[in-house]
């Protein structure tokens, strides 16, 4: 089985090695045979393996479950969470960044982290006033007590990150879903951030204060409100 640092993603455009990260986002048309299991509204876990999955422009609306003799369809509003266990055949969006992930010695933050290589998808609600649900990729498993963060399906990367060597092309998200203690998400994007970061999703955490706040820093802000803040 990978590492789990073969599913994660540095969250802007140079992090040293004490960095914090954003999990790597997983293509959602590498889902279908994976091992998976599933936590419905009332709370029973489901285990077994992902059939077809069904899309629309903003993510996973329905998938099939097969389960030994039965295959259940499943609609994304019906439960909590998906987890999927990756394969050695998984194709992430920027596999060749495992070079560069693992330097990093931040043991504080390797520590939080999931231990298998589990990826996760939560059930949100969109923002605006349509009742729309989907599944959404979370973005900081291991740090989401107090804030999750989700892939947003829209979001454009710019430009070409080189991490300790390691060109890689996007990796700098212009826009995200959080989710504040378990709230209805919201947008947060590139524009604006420093701005509003710090009293909209931050509620002023005396830890990130005396910061300058900027987007590309956006994981290790997460993780210190987190780990650090009341």
């Amino acid at each position: 089985m990978k590492s789990i640092l073969a599913i994660i993603i540095l969250a802007g455009c140079y992090y040293s090695t004490n960095a914090q990260i954003f999990a790597q986002k997983l293509r959602q048309d590498q889902l279908s045979g994976l091992d998976c299991f599933l936590v419905n509204m009332n709370g029973d876990t489901l285990n077994g393996v992902l059939g077809a999955v069904t899309m629309n422009g903003s993510g996973i609306t329905k998938f099939a479950l097969k389960r030994e003799q039965e295959k259940l369809k499943i609609a994304a509003e019906t439960i909590k969470s998906l987890v999927v266990f990756p394969d050695n055949f998984t194709v992430f969006e920027d596999v060749a960044l495992l070079p560069a992930v693992k330097s990093i010695k931040n043991e504080d933050f390797m520590a939080v982290l999931p231990k298998d290589n589990r990826v996760i998808y939560e059930t949100i609600q969109l923002p605006g006033r349509s009742e729309r649900f989907l599944m959404a990729q979370l973005l900081n498993p291991g740090f989401d007590n107090k804030l999750k963060i989700y892939a947003h399906h829209n979001a454009e990367s710019s430009g070409e990150t080189t991490i300790d060597g390691v060109a890689i092309s996007g990796m700098n998200d212009d826009r995200h879903f959080a989710s504040i203690e378990g709230q209805r998400p919201i947008l947060v994007e590139n524009w604006g951030y420093r701005k509003k970061a710090l009293e909209t999703l931050f509620n002023n955490c005396s830890e990130l204060k005396d910061l300058k706040l900027k987007w590309k820093d956006f994981a290790s802000h997460v993780f210190i409100f987190d780990q650090n803040c009341d």
